[in-house]
Parts: structure tokens; C-alpha cells; sequence
């Protein structure tokens, strides 16, 4: 890695390091504009003209000035990754000689450098091609904040006996970048197929971790779990604390596995550097990391990258790598790649000042975020919107309208995938109604919403710190509030229906159909839920008549709980427990309040 800038971060200083460099200058600052280029492979910039593998080459520039020996591209980067935070540079217990100072002042290797100095042993890393039951040590996997315990993650959670699962919901799970949680089995010992433990670390949002964050995190988790082993063994001697690792962040919306891998290893690298600075490193030491993959395809790209780690000079002479990819139980083949159910695919839409939309695929299968624009017509949209809100019967030709004039044409194949779909929408985008759009080439003839599962997330700048997570398998479901306005006989039964599909999967219910205001509030304070579900009348700035001076006329928008009372944002903000899902369907409680007052309008209750 070259050195590309410093900054300082908590009073220390810290240098950013690129791969595109040749170990003392970085290619963009030290090749002049307008001349030809030619590169040596692994030679730094001082050391150039001294090269003797080059010298031939060197001949023939200054006898001719071209050469052939040498290739006119920069050698390959890929797999190396950009913008890291370089480790400190291990201490030189020497004088530096008059050598020395001249290579220094040059760019070039001083003399110290050229020698053999690493005292440590070689890490051992492997690939394993298998089902992660059979993984050698506790396996560390990765978590996106946000995001429920679903594929490989889950697999873990199985084989802990929902451990995992325990801790997600007491709120103290990873997801940040550089948060960890370490679940160790203390059975494992006994059991032969027993996983050891996992080492949970935390990725930050979907879409958006970067090369050193996954490095940073993968630091912490390597650092908690060492520490971790070291507590449980004896003192008079040094730890061994092997590490299985899944391959982290390359699945939907993530990393190259040629991006990620090195990053991984680059903070086991850290991680044991940390160690040793802290005296700890003669306790403990992460002295062996095996990759294990279910799929042979992802597993024998890993084994390549593998291969090619002594390309990245941070990396180079650290690993002792095993070639032959070693096979366990379960593995499975494939003949291509499909993204596991498991995940939501998140897209998201952002509206624009100019009327149009931005459209980001933030989970993709080639490790990048795509951006398209789509122009629309505000005006013509909105008279599609408020047709369909002035009309209660399903109008399939407005959905199918507003699928065309709404989706990017590359996008509209995708609504037959029947992926599970997050939007992240803003108050401009979220007016209209996603969820209803149906394509009208789909044979199915059903809206997006019907085929599979479509959950929106609304960005905000107003939103509640270190929330709360609920305790328990407990859900809320108030059904149709007696109150003047006429009786809803479909939310009395949708909400009898929902009680019976969560009974059935072992959840605490609290059913509350045609019950009164004091009654609903109460159970809305008594604890904590998982789930509320609210299905009723809904107001949005309705007029409520004051009857004195101190109780004056006011607008309200909530959920009608009895004459002129109402569940609004104000009660549900005063829950302790945040709930992991509220569905309300309820008349207006979707409105979106438009950021410039004048562009409100009726067609944004959606």
C-alpha cells in the first residue's frame, strides 16, 4: 500500500493509504501529465533505477526511448482495496546509517527493510467449501443495522440455540460499524458437530459499508473475541484463538469477493497488531482463519483471491496460505447464482426538486449501487392518484398506468422476480402508491404488494436515539374502536383474523376489538410489543371543537379511538418499547406532509 494522505482522528494522527502506487508515491501525484508510462512490478519509487530484473529494460529506454520489456498499464488492483487506514509501522531498534538517509530522502528501501524482521509466526488461512455446522472454530459473521436475523446469520442462530436471536431482541445487537457481540458455545468441546460460537459483527446500513469500515468492524469482533479466548484460558502460556469466517458483505448489496477478503484479512492483520500494542499479544494470538463458503463457485473465487494476497504489500508475508480447497459436509453446487430468499432487496427512491426520480438499487449482485433517473410529470401523476383516492373500487388500469409512467423501462423486468422489497423513500416519493402498481405484462395479473412482501422505510431526520427493543413474542391488535363514525364489520375481522395467524405462531396476543379508548390506551402502556396492529378509522387534521378557553379548537390525525379521541404520534412516541412492526390500516395515516406547503395536496394520502 502507498501512503495517499493523513488526518488526524482523536488527536492521533492517521495515514490513508491506496493501492495505486508503488509503495512511496501514488501514481496520480508523482507521473507527470503528457508522457508515456511504463510500470515495474513491486518496486518502490526510490528503488527503481536499481532494479536488476528492469535493467535490460531500462537500456532500452535510454537507448531508444520505448521498450517492450515493460507493460504500459498499471498492474492490476483489483482485490486491493482504497481509502484504508494504514497500521502503524512496526518500531526499527536501530540507528539509521548514512545509506539509509540517502534512500530515505530518495523514496527508496532502507536497508533494515530489505531484511528478514517478522518474529511472528505466519497466520494459517484456509478456504473450506461446506455447510458452516462443520466450520473448525467459532465463526464470525457480519449484520446490516436494521436488518432481522435471515441467511447464513440465521443458520448460526439455529445451531446456538437462538442465542442470536435472544440478544436482537434485548437491543444489544450489532450494526453499526464496528459493534460486535461474541456468543461462544461452552458445549462445543463435548460435541463433535457442535458450532463453537459466532463473532457478530456489525456493517452499518445496507449499500453503503466501505472497504475500511468492513476492516474496522472486522477489528473489533477479531479484538472482542481474542480477548474473549484469552479470559477463558489458562494465563501461563499463550492463547491460540482460531477464526472461522463467512465470506462478509458479499451477499446482496455488497462487496466483490475480491474486495472483501483482503479486507477481512486486513483485520485479523490489525486486530493482533492491537493485541501486542496493549501487552495482550502475549496472551493471545489470532494464529489461524478459515474461510468457509456452502457454494463451490463462491468458495473457489475465494481460494483465487487467496492466492493473489501477496499482491497487496500489507498483506505479503503475514499468511501462510493453504492451497488445496478443503471440502466438509454439506456443501452444495449450483450451475448459477441466485440470491438467497432470505434477503429483502432495498431500492431506493428519492423525488426531486425538478419533479423527477432518483432510483438507487442499494442490494445488487455486483457489489455496486446502481443510479437511474426517471422524468415525470407531477401534474399528470396526481391526477391519476386522486382519480383512484376519489374512487373505493380497485381501478387495475391506474395501476397499470402508474407502473409505466413511474418505473424505469430497466427496471420494470424485475417485478416478476418476486423478491421481498424494501423502499426508501422520501416525503416526495413516498406520496405515491408503491404498493399498488401492477404490470400489466405480469401473467399473474396481481399489484406488487400481493406477490410478495413490500415494506417501505422513510427517511427522516427526526427519529428516536438508542431505541428500546421489545422483550417477548407480545403483539397488540386493536380492531374498529367503537366510535360516531359508522362501524368498520372488515377491520372487526381482519384484526379476528390476525389474531388467529399469530396464535398460531406462538405469540403473546392482546386483542382489542370494539374496546374503548381507556382500555386500548392502557394496554398500549402495559408492555412492550413486537408487533402492533391497528385497523380502524383514520383522521388527518380533523377539526376538533374546544369547549373553554383552556381547552381551544385544535386539528388532529390519528386513529379514531371513541368521540373526538384519538391515537396519535404523540402516545405511540411515549412507548418505552419501540415495536419491530407497526401496521396501520387506517384512512390518511399514510399522508406524507409535502415540504413546500403549497405542492400539499390531496393525493398525497397514500
Amino acid at each position: 500500500m502507498t501512503t495517499e494522505q493523513l488526518r488526524f482522528n482523536n488527536g492521533q494522527i492517521e495515514f490513508i493509504g491506496t493501492a495505486r502506487g508503488d509503495g512511496q508515491v501514488p501514481w496520480a501525484g508523482g507521473i507527470p501529465a503528457g508522457l508515456k508510462v511504463w510500470y515495474m512490478r513491486d518496486v518502490v519509487h526510490g528503488d527503481l533505477a536499481k532494479h536488476r530484473p528492469a535493467f535490460e529494460a531500462l537500456q532500452e529506454l535510454l537507448e531508444t526511448g520505448a521498450t517492450n520489456r515493460l507493460p504500459t498499464t498499471a498492474p492490476a488492483t483489483r482485490g486491493l482495496a482504497e481509502g484504508i487506514v494504514l497500521p502503524p509501522e512496526d518500531e526499527v531498534e536501530r540507528f539509521p546509517n548514512e545509506r539509509d538517509l540517502v534512500a530515505a530522502a530518495l523514496g527508496g528501501s532502507a536497508s533494515w527493510s530489505r531484511r528478514p524482521q517478522r518474529t511472528e509466526p505466519l497466520i494459517d488461512v484456509e478456504v473450506a467449501h461446506g455447510d458452516l455446522a462443520y466450520a473448525k472454530y467459532p465463526v464470525m459473521a457480519g449484520h446490516y443495522q436494521g436488518d432481522s436475523i435471515v441467511s447464513a446469520e440465521k443458520a448460526l442462530d439455529d445451531h446456538l440455540q437462538g442465542r442470536l436471536r435472544e440478544r436482537h431482541r434485548l437491543g444489544y445487537y450489532p450494526g453499526p460499524v464496528e459493534t460486535a457481540e461474541v456468543v461462544l458455545n461452552p458445549d462445543a468441546e463435548r460435541s463433535g458437530l457442535a458450532l463453537k460460537g459466532a463473532v457478530i459483527i456489525g456493517l452499518g446500513a445496507v449499500g453503503k459499508l466501505s472497504y475500511g469500515e468492513l476492516t474496522a468492524s472486522v477489528t473489533r469482533g477479531a479484538l472482542k473475541y481474542a480477548v474473549a479466548v484469552s479470559e477463558c484460558r489458562p494465563s501461563n502460556k499463550r492463547a491460540s484463538a482460531p477464526l472461522s469466517c463467512l465470506l462478509i458483505s458479499t451477499g446482496a448489496g455488497g462487496l466483490l469477493v475480491e474486495d472483501a477478503l483482503p479486507a477481512i484479512l486486513r483485520g485479523i492483520v490489525h486486530a493482533n497488531h492491537a493485541l501486542n500494542e496493549s501487552g495482550l499479544g502475549a496472551r493471545v494470538r489470532i494464529d489461524k482463519v478459515q474461510f468457509i463458503e456452502l457454494y463451490e463457485d463462491r468458495a473457489l473465487t475465494a481460494a483465487h483471491v487467496l492466492q493473489q494476497i501477496d499482491r497487496d504489500s500489507e498483506l505479503r508475508n503475514r499468511f501462510a496460505v493453504t492451497e488445496q480447497l478443503k471440502s466438509l459436509p454439506g456443501k452444495r453446487f449450483r450451475v448459477r447464482f441466485e440470491e438467497s430468499q432470505g434477503w429483502w432487496q432495498r431500492l431506493q427512491i428519492l423525488g426531486r426538486k425538478d419533479g423527477s426520480l432518483r432510483y438507487t438499487t442499494l442490494t445488487t449482485q455486483l457489489g455496486r449501487a446502481d443510479v437511474r433517473l426517471q422524468a415525470t410529470q407531477t401534474a399528470l401523476l396526481d391526477q391519476f392518484i386522486e382519480q383512484a383516492i376519489q374512487n373505493s373500487r380497485s381501478d387495475l388500469n391506474i395501476a397499470k398506468t402508474l407502473f409505466e409512467l413511474l418505473i424505469p423501462n430497466t427496471l420494470k423486468n424485475y417485478s416478476q422476480a418476486r423478491y421481498d422489497l424494501m423502499l426508501v423513500l422520501n416525503d416526495a416519493s413516498a406520496a405515491y402508491p408503491w404498493e399498488l402498481l401492477q404490470d400489466r405484462y405480469d401473467a399473474d395479473a396481481k399489484p406488487l404488494a400481493v406477490k410478495s412482501g413490500v415494506l417501505r422505510q422513510l427517511t427522516t431526520r427526526t427519529f428516536r436515539e438508542g431505541p428500546r427493543a421489545p422483550v417477548g413474542n407480545a403483539v397488540l391488535v386493536v380492531g374498529d374502536p367503537p366510535s360516531r363514525f359508522v362501524e368498520l364489520p372488515g377491520a372487526k375481522q381482519e384484526a379476528e383474523h390476525v389474531t388467529k395467524q399469530f396464535e398460531r405462531s406462538s405469540f403473546e396476543v392482546t386483542e382489542l376489538i370494539r374496546k374503548d379508548a381507556r382500555q386500548i390506551i392502557t394496554a398500549l402502556f402495559a408492555r412492550g410489543y413486537r408487533v402492533l396492529h391497528l385497523a380502524g378509522h383514520g383522521v388527518y387534521e380533523y377539526p376538533v371543537p374546544g369547549d373553554s378557553a383552556n381547552r381551544p379548537a385544535k386539528t388532529v390525525s390519528g386513529m379514531v379511538l371513541g368521540h373526538d379521541i384519538f391515537l396519535t404520534p404523540i402516545e405511540v412516541e411515549q412507548m418505552r418499547e419501540v415495536p419491530e412492526l407497526v401496521f396501520i390500516n387506517c384512512c390518511h395515516l399514510g399522508r406524507i406532509e409535502a415540504e413546500n406547503p403549497d405542492l400539499d395536496d390531496p393525493t398525497r394520502r397514500n
